[in-house]
C-alpha cells in the first residue's frame, strides 16, 4: 500500500510539474479525453457544435496565442477537422459556431521544434523560408512568398492543419460568415427611429457603412489566411 501511495505521490508531482511548465494551458487532459468522446457524440447536432465552439473559445489566452502539447495540438485537429465536416453538412449552415472555432483556430499552436518528427514537407520548406528570411536576395532572385499563413515564429497553428478543408470553398460559408458578422456588430447600437433627429440618423447610416467595410476587409482578410485565393 505505501508502494501503491508512493507511485500516486510521484504520478501527482510529476503532473504538478507538468501543470507548471504550461500552465497557461487551460485545456487539461482529462478535458480534453471528456471533450473527444463527447464531441464525436454530438457533432451532428447543432447543441453539440455549439459546446464545441464555447469550449474552444475558452481557450483565449493572450494576444499572442495558446500554446499546447503536443497531444492537444493533434487531437484538436482531428476534432475540429471532424466540426467543419459536420458544419459542412448542416442546414442552415451553423455559422455562428463555425466562425468561433475558425477565429480560435488561428490563435492556437504547437512549437514546431516539439513535432519535428510530424511536420510534413510544405511545413519544413516554410520553417526554412521563415528561417531565411532575413538573408539577402542575390541579385536577380525573387523571394518566394510562404504558402503557409499560419507558420509564424516556429509556431505551427491550428489554422495551418485544416486550411485544406472543404469548408473553404464554400462560397455559402464565406458569405453567411460576412452577413452574420454585419449584423451582430450593427445590433451593437440601439436601432434608429424616424423620430430621431437628422443628425443621428446620418451617424447611423455612417457608423453602419463602416461597419460594413471593416468587416468586409476582416473577412477578406480570413478567405487569404484560409487559402482562399478568389
Amino acid at each position: 500500500n505505501n508502494n501503491n501511495g508512493d507511485t500516486g505521490d510521484s504520478k501527482e508531482k510529476e503532473q504538478e510539474k507538468i501543470n507548471e511548465a504550461f500552465a497557461f494551458i487551460q485545456l487539461t487532459d482529462d478535458e480534453y479525453n471528456q471533450l473527444r468522446v463527447k464531441c464525436l457524440e454530438s457533432l451532428n447536432s447543432t447543441h453539440g457544435r455549439i459546446a464545441f465552439s464555447l469550449i474552444i473559445n475558452r481557450q483565449r489566452n493572450t494576444e499572442y496565442g495558446l500554446e499546447l502539447q503536443k497531444d492537444q495540438f493533434f487531437g484538436l485537429v482531428e476534432l475540429i477537422n471532424l466540426f467543419f465536416d459536420s458544419i459542412q453538412k448542416s442546414e442552415p449552415l451553423d455559422i455562428k459556431p463555425a466562425k468561433l472555432v475558425m477565429i480560435m483556430s488561428q490563435s492556437l499552436y504547437v512549437k514546431a521544434i516539439s513535432v519535428m518528427d510530424l511536420l510534413t514537407n510544405e511545413e519544413k520548406e516554410n520553417m526554412n523560408l521563415n528561417d531565411n528570411k532575413d538573408t539577402p536576395s542575390k541579385p536577380g532572385h525573387v523571394a518566394q512568398q510562404s504558402s503557409s499563413a499560419f507558420l509564424k515564429n516556429d509556431k505551427i497553428f491550428i489554422g495551418d492543419r485544416i486550411k485544406n478543408h472543404l469548408i473553404w470553398k464554400n462560397e455559402k460559408f464565406w458569405k453567411e460568415a460576412y452577413c452574420d458578422s454585419v449584423q451582430q456588430e450593427i445590433l451593437k447600437y440601439p436601432a434608429v427611429k424616424k423620430w430621431h433627429s437628422e443628425q443621428e440618423q446620418s451617424e447611423a447610416e455612417r457608423r453602419e457603412e463602416q461597419i460594413i467595410f471593416s468587416q468586409l476587409a476582416a473577412w477578406t482578410h480570413n478567405m487569404k489566411e484560409f487559402g482562399t485565393q478568389d
